[in-house]
């Protein structure tokens, strides 16, 4: 009786850290292969142009695992805000360690916006949310371009919008082994828009389709 009994507390315990064996996949900022951090200076190659970013944030939803193009796992959490000042923010919580794809989207879904605000990393609070009829910002990045030809300038790109044409939610279908970093290549999003055009972006519109386009190719 005492053996069973100690079997079957074992065996609790087993699958208790089993549902505590969270696995984790890093998100990384990078710039020309360093590792990106706020309020430093980097050189744009592309250019003789420099930049400093201040804030980085944006919006997973809706993560899924796959193995051999099956899906294994849904996550049970829907939304992550991903933010560069907050280094928890940069574990995405898998919970599985044996997959080799994994696809989310960047931004929040139309009907999750409809619905209104939520709590979490929902929270208005957490700075990326407009009003009722503009929902929520996908994505937040702020800093200051430093050019030789047009001097200093602050760039805020506030990317949302979700109702087509100017929906901005990007789907991102990535091929990973056991848990390899999710990489966010900033310089090639820098490459491939132009400073000069736009530099405040504050509310939905065909620019904030472009920006969300363009990063959505910076994941590796």
């Amino acid at each position: 009786m005492r053996f069973i009994c100690h079997l079957t507390l074992f065996i609790n315990i087993s699958l208790f850290s089993q549902v505590l064996d969270f696995k984790k996949s890093t998100i990384q900022f990078q710039i020309h292969n360093t590792e990106l951090l706020l309020h430093k200076k980097y050189a744009l190659l592309e250019s003789n142009d420099s930049i400093v970013f201040s804030n980085i944030k944006f919006y997973i939803s809706n993560p899924l695992v796959y193995k051999n193009d099956s899906l294994i796992k849904i996550p049970t959490k829907r939304y992550h805000l991903v933010d560069l000042n907050n280094p928890e923010s940069l574990v995405l919580q898998t919970e599985t360690q044996n997959f080799d794809k994994i696809q989310f989207n960047v931004g929040i879904d139309k009907q999750t916006n409809l619905d209104g605000v939520k709590g979490g990393d929902l929270d208005p609070l957490k700075g990326m949310y407009w009003t009722w009829n503009t929902g929520y910002i996908n994505i937040k990045l702020e800093g200051i371009i430093y050019s030789m030809v047009d001097g200093d300038n602050v760039f805020k790109y506030h990317i949302g919008g979700f109702e087509p044409p100017m929906d901005t939610m990007q789907n991102v279908i990535l091929n990973k082994l056991n848990n390899q970093p999710i990489i966010i290549e900033m310089n090639k999003f820098l490459s491939l828009f132009d400073f000069s055009k736009d530099l405040m972006v504050l509310s939905p519109g065909a620019t904030s389709v472009e920006l969300s386009s363009h990063f959505k190719k910076s994941f590796r």
